[in-house]
């Protein structure tokens, strides 16, 4: 029999004289929290080497890739239990310890694992204290807040109350005043003289006299120009026009809806609300052109004509309109059409659609204004 090499690892000499305990959970993560990162590597490349001069099956399969220490010690502890599956412990290296106060022992590992336990308690009771306490305080500064709301509440509904209070006792002592004056009727005798400013001569200051609070009137002496020849003169503050004082009145009228075949009585005409659009920018054309293609685009023409410049129009003749060419032409279509005419995905690029405006008619009135 060959002689087995002997190899110095503490944490392979751990596990190998423990074989039993691979598949314990808290055996593993207490020996993962007792060695250190840089242990553990070292063991698994120990047994990967092993792995290659036994000429084992491929490594890669057996791993779990894990990042954490304790993962890279389950790939550890999975390589040595193929090993042990193989029956291969035999033909592996004697592993020993140089220092036994890194091999622990199973009182240590529970020791560690309830210390675990404690912290792992601790944290989580030392998090919901500091939840508890924030939702607390949470909760009393809006309990806070409502209760200053409804102390304001409270404190308008009272003074609203005592207003409404003073205004019923205010309006009982009117009534009852208001009734008592009506019931008492007053006398001639009864009646309170009061100073007032009259003035009596034309040329004199004005005096206090006494009047009587009774249902007559003073009626004083109109003051007389001392020059009768001299017009009196009339400031023009005091004249108003009538005509620019009087407000125009605006007529309502309303147009019926009501469909009878049955009654006699139909209207004259149809009435069609128009809208008057100015087309511009077009290419010289005929007016029908312009007709054709916005009845293509569903647009209800009621009429079109040319706008011809004057320059354009002979002097002695009169333009033919229903023949005319021309670059501008003044559009006529049903109201319900005008979102239509206004819709520049209908209407060719480049080409200028307006509201037509009419110019207003001067009237006589401002016209005598102007040259009377």
């Amino acid at each position: 029999m060959a002689a087995r090499k002997v190899v110095v690892s503490e944490i392979l000499y751990f596990l190998t004289n423990n074989i039993n305990l691979l598949e314990n959970e808290v055996f593993i993560c207490n020996s993962a929290d007792f060695y250190t990162n840089d242990d553990i590597v070292a063991a698994s490349k120990i047994l990967k080497s092993e792995f290659v001069n036994l000429k084992c099956e491929k490594i890669e399969k057996l791993l779990t890739n894990g990042t954490q220490k304790k993962d890279k010690l389950v790939d550890c502890i999975e390589l040595l239990k193929n090993m042990v599956a193989a029956n291969m412990l035999d033909k592996l290296p004697l592993f020993v310890s140089s220092n036994m106060s890194k091999i622990p022992n199973f009182e240590k590992c529970f020791q560690i694992n309830f210390e675990i336990l404690k912290n792992e308690v601790r944290d989580m009771m030392n998090k919901q204290h500091v939840n508890i306490s924030a939702f607390i305080k949470k909760c009393s500064e809006e309990f806070a807040s409502l209760k200053g709301k409804t102390n304001y509440v409270e404190c308008n509904l009272k003074g609203i109350k005592n207003r409404n209070d003073c205004n019923n006792e205010i309006l009982k002592l009117n009534t009852a005043a208001i009734n008592d004056l009506m019931q008492k009727p007053i006398l001639w005798s009864d009646a309170i003289k009061i100073p007032a400013e009259v003035n009596v001569l034309p040329l004199t200051d004005k005096i206090p006299v006494e009047v009587d609070a009774s249902p007559f009137t003073v009626v004083n002496r109109p003051r007389k120009n001392q020059n009768k020849n001299i017009p009196e003169m009339k400031s023009d503050k005091n004249i108003v026009n009538t005509e620019t004082g009087k407000k125009k009145k605006g007529v309502k009228k309303i147009i019926g809806n009501k469909d009878s075949e049955d009654c006699k009585l139909k209207a004259n005409k149809i009435l069609i609300k128009k809208s008057f659009f100015s087309v511009s920018n077009v290419m010289k054309c005929h007016r029908d052109d312009v007709v054709e293609y916005l009845k293509s685009n569903d647009i209800n023409v009621l009429s079109c004509y040319p706008v011809l410049k004057r320059s354009e129009m002979a002097n002695d003749s009169k333009p033919d309109i229903e023949n005319e060419h021309s670059t501008m032409f003044r559009v006529c279509v049903e109201s319900c059409d005008s979102n239509k005419m206004k819709n520049p995905d209908i209407i060719l690029k480049h080409i200028i659609v307006r509201d037509w405006h009419f110019k207003e008619k001067k009237s006589a009135n401002n016209f005598d204004n102007n040259h009377g």
